[in-house]
């Protein structure tokens, strides 16, 4: 990438002087000289002639005069203005002018012809040399594109965190595998909490955490490997709370380490990963795992959400839908819609209106996936992508669809109900 980087801005700097040195070609070419310019040119020439040599003789006392430096004969102090001598060198007549115009001009066009060639010279290298970096600057491209930076071995606390990490105070259940074949073993090694927790209103309390994983690649070739984990500890949250796309080093191990933002009570008692997918160099060996796996530890497995100040909005015997006001601004709120079946469903927002007119399409929720019991958590506004202007002051309704991929008969709509 670094590479990319820098071959682009050398390149920009190549076809910037590329550019330069055109337009020097062309100005070169352009260059005639009008009469008028031609006149000027041959009195600046007949002005270097007297220059060369500046002294005259003084007609009333014969003293040499500098006219270069002296003003008045520094002899007698008379003025030379009237001096035939001097006249006879300032007398530039027409038949001087056109006698030496066009030697002039030969002399110019010769001039003019070398600095063309000297301007084209230059464009040549310029031009190949931009050529050159544009070339690079593609092969470089595809090189990284093909074959992107494996990840290293990470340290716990390699100073790149806001906190210091500590082993937590209890461990994965079993042997941690999130996925293994005789290729790949992902493997959870470990839950570390960061050195704070801070209040929140929903949870009580959140703090930030490290998962650290051992990746052992047995093939001969760099793998990439897609992680993720939505799920955590009875919590589905909007995006991801672990999720990694990687290059993984061919026959070796690799020990990463994926940091999680306030996790609710800084706790992690379950991991659900709902997606896997390996890639290698022939497509037909690719991995698509899509089925929940779920990793346990020995943490404390109470309830997370305090359900007391939630608002109902709708229940069935399949899913609760709550709505919760983020300190009491009626405004901006979260929206929680709790799982109650023993099953994973997936969620579709069907549309939302405000006094019956349809608002912006909402694009959460689309095939977003909710293990067994878990309570999903999302901000209202941020969810449906509109203003509260939009909304406020007006009676808004929404609806959802259910999906169950274990059983597509359970799969249900709510229909249109009050927010």
């Amino acid at each position: 990438m670094a590479v990319t980087v820098i071959l682009f801005f050398i390149m920009a700097a190549s076809f910037i002087w590329m550019m330069i040195n055109l337009f020097n070609v062309l100005r070169v070419k352009t260059k005639i000289l009008s009469k008028r310019e031609l006149r000027k040119e041959v009195l600046k020439q007949a002005n270097k002639f007297r220059l060369k040599d500046p002294v005259i003789t003084c007609d009333y006392c014969g003293c040499k005069i500098d006219t270069k430096k002296d003003k008045k004969c520094p002899g007698c102090g008379a003025s030379y203005n009237l001096d035939e001598e001097w006249i006879r060198r300032h007398d530039v007549s027409e038949e001087y002018l056109e006698k030496n115009s066009d030697k002039v001009n030969e002399t110019l066009e010769s001039k003019n012809s070398e600095e063309t060639k000297k301007a084209k010279k230059r464009l040549l290298i310029s031009c190949c040399i931009t050529g050159v970096l544009i070339a690079l600057f593609c092969v470089s491209g595809k090189i990284e594109y093909r074959y992107p930076e494996t990840r290293k071995n990470e340290e716990l606390n390699n100073g790149k965190s806001y906190h210091t990490y500590a082993e937590a105070d209890y461990s994965v259940d079993g042997d941690g595998i999130v996925y293994e074949d005789d290729n790949i073993t992902i493997k959870i090694t470990g839950i570390y909490h960061g050195d704070h927790t801070y209040s929140d209103e929903l949870y009580g309390s959140v703090g930030d955490v490290k998962v650290g994983f051992l990746i052992s690649n047995r093939t001969n070739e760099d793998v990439q490997i897609v992680c993720t984990c939505d799920s955590i500890s009875g919590i589905t949250r909007e995006w991801s709370y672990i999720f990694f796309n990687n290059k993984f080093r061919k026959n070796s191990d690799t020990t990463i380490y994926e940091e999680i933002y306030s996790v609710p009570q800084q706790r992690v008692s379950e991991l659900i990963f709902s997606e896997i997918k390996i890639r290698y160099d022939d497509p037909s060996e690719d991995v698509d795992s899509k089925d929940p796996v779920i990793v346990s530890t020995g943490a404390d497995r109470s309830e997370i959400l305090d359900k007391e100040d939630f608002i109902l909005l709708y229940s069935s015997e399949k899913v609760d839908i709550y709505k919760y006001y983020i300190k009491n601004d009626k405004e901006d709120c979260d929206l929680i819609i709790h799982n109650k079946t023993d099953k994973t469903m997936t969620m579709e927002c069907d549309g939302v209106t405000a006094d019956d007119k349809d608002v912006k399409n909402p694009y959460v929720f689309y095939n977003t996936s909710v293990p067994p019991h878990y309570t999903f958590v999302a901000n209202y506004y941020h969810a449906f992508d509109y203003d509260y202007g939009d909304t406020k002051g007006k009676a808004v309704q929404t609806s959802f669809t259910f999906k169950f991929r274990e059983d597509p008969k359970q799969s249900f709509s709510t229909g249109y109900f009050d927010m």
